[in-house]
């Protein structure tokens, strides 16, 4: 019998993650996928669109939230848990209201499923799944924050082969319950067609590409409040930053306007709040492509900087690619009334070593490979075990510890030192290609490293 979705123009199913039974769940639940759940075609309204996501995402809805209910107590608190979530809510509602109607029916088709958790008695099936959308923003980014981890880069013209734009990401993250991973595409009534690989009930993921050529990914930029700059704040109840990329995918048709939501928000949302500026929920990286633009986007709740190719990296001026991961390098802000301030990004960094070794093992792969990265190229980046000296560009490969484990570094594939964990690792990864109006995205769940035969792949332009 055809897997549901299969049957969709366009979907492209490849290989599989041979080591995903190896990574860890939670007692009792069942192991995860060894690719993710292309659940196919979304039309309709929101509360549509969401009703069918929460039909065909079936039992691992419940299952995901089970965990996320789980620990989002522990870090709240039972008590203090709803009050907590009302305030993300509210900021939702203000920004983008159909996304709560998504929600809404996404609980409403998951319902078969919702109502066996064990959960049911102590929080509805709306509750439940709209932790999805916040779920990052409170076990990361509510106090005490923590750090996570991505890395991402975009090409094109003379960078790669026949001048393809490429815009990767992967996702460095905890494998429980990340890994229940689901991929659509939604059509909706009003607005751009746009893929997703996400986990629902969290049903935005950490890259999006809508049918106009926009791409943005969302990287975490960081973790609490500097100590050293107390006034300047790192976390706030602000917007989701997977919900911003749940309104670019569907409304932004260019680079720009992703830029202006990102930062500015839009007119609905700041009549709304009374705001001149989006308030965020903490410090985060975006990469934002399109035809004719490259850019990182730093942010904090209230501030935020832009760079483009060449920016803070003297001696390596190209325009034609650029580089994320988790640490700021903007010496300058704009303010949340969008003044610029010499007031610089920098100071929200809390990314360790790692994130640099990141940022220069790929800059230094974007030298080495100039002029020679395709897909097929992007995806041997994207599952690297080494790494580059920042000063001298010279090769490194993962050695091994007086213990037998790896070299403890941060790897674009593999992740830290603890690559071999079972618990934490790469949770998947992407590679979209734009080729004039040729569009499609390449996707892995899991460590690309543990990938075996093609990624699955989505195109566009068989939609």
């Amino acid at each position: 019998m055809a897997a549901l979705g299969s049957d969709v123009p366009g979907y492209v199913p490849g290989g599989r993650n041979v080591m995903a039974d190896h990574y860890l769940v939670s007692p009792g639940n069942p192991s995860f996928p060894d690719k993710a759940h292309f659940i196919g075609l979304l039309t309709g309204n929101w509360r549509q669109m969401g009703w069918e996501a929460g039909r065909r995402g079936g039992d691992s809805i419940r299952v995901t939230s089970n965990v996320m209910w789980d620990e989002i107590a522990r870090k709240c608190g039972v008590e203090k848990a709803p009050a907590e979530i009302k305030l993300y809510e509210d900021q939702l509602r203000a920004f983008m209201p159909e996304w709560l109607q998504f929600v809404e029916g996404l609980a409403e088709g998951a319902e078969e499923w919702l109502s066996r958790s064990e959960y049911a008695r102590v929080a509805t099936n709306y509750e439940r799944v709209l932790i999805g959308s916040i779920y990052h923003e409170i076990t990361m980014y509510h106090p005490p924050a923590t750090d996570g981890g991505c890395s991402a880069f975009a090409a094109k013209g003379p960078a790669t082969v026949n001048g393809v734009r490429l815009h990767t990401h992967n996702r460095h993250t905890q494998y429980n319950p990340l890994n229940y991973e689901q991929v659509y595409v939604a059509k909706p009534d009003k607005g751009n067609a746009f893929w997703v690989l996400c986990n629902l009930p969290a049903a935005i993921g950490n890259q999006v590409v809508n049918d106009k050529g926009v791409s943005v990914a969302l990287l975490a930029g960081g973790g609490a409040t500097n100590p050293n700059y107390p006034r300047y704040v790192g976390e706030a109840f602000g917007v989701s930053g997977f919900v911003a990329l749940a309104y670019i995918a569907a409304y932004a048709n260019t680079a720009q306007e992703a830029i202006e939501i990102l930062t500015k928000g839009h007119a609905a949302y700041r009549e709304a709040t009374g705001r001149n500026s989006l308030l965020r929920t903490g410090v985060r990286n975006y990469l934002v492509s399109d035809r004719d633009m490259l850019a990182v986007v730093e942010v904090s709740p209230d501030r935020y900087a832009i760079r483009y190719p060449g920016d803070f990296t003297p001696g390596w001026d190209s325009p034609h690619y650029i580089v994320c991961t988790n640490h700021q390098v903007c010496d300058y802000s704009y303010d949340a009334n969008n003044s610029r301030t010499d007031v610089p990004m920098t100071i929200f960094t809390t990314a360790g070593q790692g994130s640099h070794d990141r940022f220069w093992t790929l800059m230094w792969d974007m030298k080495h490979h100039h002029g020679k990265i395709d897909k097929y190229m992007a995806m041997h980046i994207m599952r690297g075990s080494y790494k580059y000296d920042k000063e001298t560009g010279v090769k490194i490969e993962a050695g091994r510890g007086k213990d037998g484990r790896p070299a403890p570094w941060y790897l674009i594939g593999e992740s830290t030192d603890r690559y071999l964990d079972a618990t934490w690792g790469t949770n998947d990864g992407k590679v979209a290609m734009f080729d004039g109006e040729s569009y499609q995205v390449c996707w892995t769940l899991g460590r690309p490293s543990d990938w075996e035969g093609a990624w699955d792949a989505y195109h566009f332009d068989s939609r």
